[in-house]
């Protein structure tokens, strides 16, 4: 770990939170979340992504049990401060807009190569990708915005907002959450031994976990104070170091986001959400061209943020920091790199798939975090509605990603392999999967993409 580097992300941090504070006094807060939230996303290589997609396409779920045990933190966390405060956490209405906004997004965020929180991770990882379907994202939900009330309106009918507890009281709703959680649980791992015998057991050491255990076994050693080697402040202090430096498992993850989210919806009085921080984005960006948003039925109903207004709204500070969190992560260790896509496919696919995430998020009120992650959190009806349809959208997805992207690039590939010299089966090109773009799937990867 650079120690230069070090300084400049602690110089970066303390003087964006003074810059937010000149805003309003809360905003550091909501910085400093973000900051966490990207750096957790970032080391965890977690993708909401893969954890609904690779059960089918790889047979991996690893990701989607990180998935599960972030929403059941979460369950727990969210309950006890709504107990405790009487504030539910994330309740929209749940409807045909749910369905259809689900569907749009599922198969926007495979095309893409990430969902909303991934994008903004990676765009700080460094995939130039990404930066292209965060366009997308602030088209589709300008698009999504304008459409809300006007021909998509049919869809809303009928929709309410469904708060289980309301419904069902404590104890039977929580029941149900712990039933379809632990359901899903077993289904995932089920599969995953049906398809390779066992679930996967504990990776070895990365290169950067290795250097922690070597700049940590200083740290190990007994202090002036003698304080012994094994002791849980040692042993806290090196999971720690070697976290930061090597990462950590996507179960570990999605348990750190469960915490985040759960401690971010104590604090901040809300739980964790992107996309309507970024409609506001989009909106400020189109009146750049004098366009009037304000005069549309979505936002007359809520209000119009204006430039300034928009520089001190939370979600500006919250989702900046998840972009400068998943940069300083690897920027620290001296691992940031900028990742170039590698055809104007990509491109096109990033685009596609962020206009149709952006739609999609407005139609079902919610992203995969807004609605997935902390609507099924919060008890809310529409986020179980909204998990199923994303996963059926994602199916969708990967059918056209793998028309689009995948099967062209494995037939380059073969094209102009080492040793080809006419026609018949081409042989199998095996490249690192570092190599392959966000929105790969592994069986692509090992393919070599």
């Amino acid at each position: 770990m650079s120690r230069p580097r070090l300084a400049a992300a602690l110089a970066v941090t303390l003087g964006a939170a003074a810059v937010f504070a000149s805003f309003a006094p809360g905003l550091p807060l909501h910085w400093l979340f973000g900051l966490a939230f990207g750096w957790v996303l970032q080391r965890a290589g977690f993708c909401f992504v893969a954890a609904v997609r690779d059960p089918v396409l790889t047979g991996g779920t690893t990701l989607a049990r990180g998935l599960l045990a972030a929403v059941a933190t979460a369950t727990v966390g969210f309950t006890v401060v709504t107990v405790l405060t009487g504030r539910p956490g994330t309740v929209a209405p749940a409807g045909l807009n749910t369905v259809v906004g689900g569907l749009l997004f599922g198969v926007g965020m495979v095309v893409a190569g990430g969902c909303v929180s991934g994008t903004l991770m990676r765009m700080g990882d460094g995939f130039v990708m990404q930066w292209v379907a965060f366009a997308g994202l602030l088209a589709g939900s300008l698009l999504g915005a304008r459409a809300c009330c006007s021909w998509s309106a049919p869809l809303f009918q009928g929709s309410r907002p469904v708060f289980l507890p309301d419904h069902l009281g404590w104890t039977a709703a929580l029941g149900l959450q712990a039933a379809g959680l632990g359901l899903l649980w077993w289904l995932t791992a089920r599969h995953e031994r049906r398809r390779f015998g066992s679930l996967a057991g504990p990776a070895s050491l990365t290169s950067g976990e290795a250097e922690a255990e070597a700049d940590t076994s200083a740290e190990a050693a007994p202090s002036e104070s003698h304080e012994a080697p094994t002791s849980p402040l040692v042993r806290l202090r090196t999971a720690a170091v070697r976290a930061a430096i090597g990462g950590f498992s996507p179960l570990a993850g999605g348990l750190a986001l469960g915490l985040l989210n759960v401690l971010y919806f104590a604090l901040a009085g809300r739980p964790w959400g992107i996309m309507t921080e970024l409609t506001y984005w989009a909106s400020a960006l189109w009146r750049l061209f004098g366009q009037h948003p304000e005069e549309w039925a979505y936002f007359s109903s809520r209000g119009l943020v204006s430039s300034r207004t928009l520089l001190a709204h939370p979600g500006t500070a919250l989702n900046v920091g998840i972009i400068a969190g998943a940069f300083l992560a690897p920027f620290v260790l001296s691992q940031w790199r900028l990742r170039p896509m590698k055809s104007w496919r990509h491109a096109v696919a990033a685009l596609a798939g962020g206009v149709l995430m952006g739609f999609g998020a407005r139609l079902s009120l919610g992203c995969n975090i807004g609605a997935l992650f902390s609507g099924t959190a919060s008890l809310s009806l529409h986020g179980w509605i909204y998990l199923v349809s994303l996963f059926a959208g994602s199916l969708l997805g990967v059918r056209v990603a793998d028309a689009f992207l995948f099967q062209p690039a494995l037939r380059r590939l073969r094209g102009n392999a080492p040793g080809r010299t006419g026609p018949g089966p081409a042989p199998v090109v095996r490249t690192g999967a570092t190599q392959a773009h966000p929105g790969t799937p592994a069986k692509a990867v090992r393919l070599g993409r």
